[in-house]
């Protein structure tokens, strides 16, 4: 799927930014010339405004757009827009490139925005709401259309938790949606969303074993948190699923045959549509749960659910259905189609196919993927539940809000003074060995490159202190479900490597891969661990050759640089 993702322009290193500013050309006349505006956004890299937002805006992995303003409340003022003319998406009239801005802006929640233009663009009238014009230019307005927000849950059976932590965030922040769209668990999140019966969301999966979804004898959730007793209930599923093609789910039925409101369903608003594949076809089948007859709303809603062969198929008029992950797991088509020009995308890992489609560049979607494993798919623990739920609304609420972080979510908004002030002092601590700044930018990008890997997001000069400490906080276990404030994130890194307290893993059960991780950061000599151990242990014995520090900070960037921030904590 190719959609717009906005990023920060200051998480971007000056190297890219060069890069793309080089053959930026200006969208609109708002410097004047080229060269004028391409010297400006440079200087708004080098000196952070914190009364300007800049954004990078690219397409398919490559950087389409430039983006920078003021913001006043829900108005915003655009001091520079340049775009990349080699893009392959940059071939647009005016009219499309400002719905395109349109929908960066309603990713925003700006209403009107406004720009002020050395030279009158022809048929301006036309192109803005209002257009003032005076003796050096001409002001410019447009007011951004209604907004049609639309929800689009993928699925992924037991870690569907994490779309009731969106949810949540939805309700207490008075947010609406208008669309539902959803496959697998996040049609039965969906349809429970559409009637509004938060009560019974929450107590389903505050309360739901594997035993109330599946016809198979297996032990409490509690007890498979030890892996042998995983791996024996694994295998009974397994044996279950090949004897009887695939695990029956009757008791599923009767459990959501009890939570659906078919008075409010049918009421039609918002909508609902759900994906399911028809078995013998493999063929996509797109359902309207609100049209449906009520009798059959439980059947497709199973049928969307159906993981076979690890679940039985389910039938519908005499026609045997599967899980709608096997064609389209993140059913975004669907809700564009519908109409939506906002887009919140809540993927959860299920195992399906995401579909090949491209968003319209008139659409900014925010999309959700947590960076944390979720657990397992098939076996439900209300622990882990819980612990997905508020993952889910910390990470809404990181993107909502401007919140720092990737990995954890921080009471810090991101590229703010007080945020910028802390990257510098995190920095500092982390230079003890290698005096970064004296290093080339050239250089620099190398290393940020490295660490992207690691961090699997942006890294660049003005976050570098914060990658460094939530990676540090990953190693040794904080907990990501914890709104911190960066002293009381410190403090618990403190205890952690002075021994009081204990590794927070995820609560509730492993999954296998995460299983792994554990074993291999306890038991490998080469784990992230045991590296950053022994560079303590260089450092103790003041063994500081520039060679082998510089050897560190190039070829093992994260644990050379997470054991440098440790011992200027200790």
């Amino acid at each position: 799927m190719k959609y717009n993702v906005i990023e920060p322009l200051h998480f971007y290193s000056y190297h890219e930014f060069v890069k793309f500013s080089n053959q930026a050309n200006e969208l609109f006349p708002i410097r004047g010339y080229r060269e004028k505006a391409r010297s400006e956004a440079l200087q708004q890299y080098r000196k952070p405004n914190a009364n300007q937002s800049s954004y990078l805006i690219s397409y398919n992995h490559n950087c389409l757009l430039f983006l920078s303003f003021e913001r006043k409340g829900n108005v915003a003022i655009v001091t520079d827009c340049l775009y990349q003319p080699n893009h392959s998406h940059a071939s647009a009239s005016l009219p499309e490139w400002l719905d395109r801005i349109d929908g960066i802006f309603r990713y925003f929640n700006i209403t009107r925005y406004q720009m002020y233009l050395k030279n009158v663009l022809v048929d301006s009238e036309r192109l803005f709401d209002e257009v003032v014009n005076d003796t050096e230019g001409v002001v410019c307005v447009r007011h951004v259309s209604r907004t049609k927000t639309a929800m689009v849950l993928g699925g992924g059976g037991a870690r569907g938790a994490y779309q009731l932590g969106i949810w949540q965030y939805f309700r207490e922040n008075k947010l609406t949606y208008d669309i539902v769209t959803g496959a697998s668990v996040g049609a039965l999140n969906g349809a429970l969303m559409v009637q509004n019966d938060w009560e019974k969301a929450q107590a389903m999966w505050h309360q739901i074993e594997t035993t109330d979804v599946f016809d198979i004898s297996m032990l409490p959730a509690e007890e498979m948190s030890d892996i042998s007793n995983l791996l024996d209930g694994m295998k009974t599923m397994a044996t279950k699923a090949v004897l009887n093609q695939g695990i029956s789910t009757e008791p599923l039925y009767q459990y959501v045959k009890g939570l659906l409101n078919h008075k409010r369903l049918t009421c039609g608003k918002p909508s609902l549509w759900l994906t399911a594949t028809h078995l013998l076809t493999m063929q996509e089948r797109v359902v309207h749960l609100n049209a449906c007859d009520s009798e059959k709303r439980v059947d497709w809603l199973l049928a969307s659910a159906s993981f076979f062969p690890a679940l039985a198929p389910h039938q519908i008029d005499g026609e045997y259905y599967v899980d709608g992950g096997y064609r389209n797991n993140i059913p975004v088509d669907i809700a564009v189609k519908e109409g939506a020009n906002q887009l919140f995308v809540i993927d959860v890992k299920g195992p399906g196919v995401t579909k090949k489609y491209d968003v319209p560049l008139t659409i900014t979607p925010i999309v959700l993927k947590s960076p944390w494993l979720l657990g397992n798919m098939l076996l439900f623990d209300t622990r882990r539940a819980k612990w997905n739920q508020q993952l889910g609304y910390l990470e809404l609420k990181r993107v909502i809000e401007k919140k720092a972080g990737f990995w954890y979510t921080f009471d810090v908004e991101v590229l703010s003074e007080e945020y910028l002030q802390m990257n510098r002092e995190l920095v500092r601590k982390i230079k003890t060995f290698i005096p970064v700044e004296r290093l080339s930018s050239k250089k620099m990008h190398i290393v940020y490159e490295r660490l992207r890997i690691v961090y699997m997001s942006k890294v660049s000069a003005y976050n570098l202190g914060w990658v460094i400490l939530e990676l540090t906080g990953r190693l040794y276990g904080l907990d990501p479900t914890t709104y911190y404030s960066v002293e009381s994130f410190c403090q618990m890194l403190l205890a952690r490597l002075s021994q009081e307290t204990s590794r927070n893993a995820p609560a509730g059960l492993y999954s296998l891969p995460e299983w792994l991780t554990h074993y291999r950061q306890k038991k490998s000599a080469m784990s992230e661990e045991a590296q950053v151990a022994r560079w303590l242990t260089r450092f103790r014995q003041e063994n500081w050759q520039k060679d082998w520090l510089e050897m560190g900070l190039f070829m093992q960037s994260d644990t050379f640089l997470i054991a440098c921030l440790v011992w200027s904590l200790q």
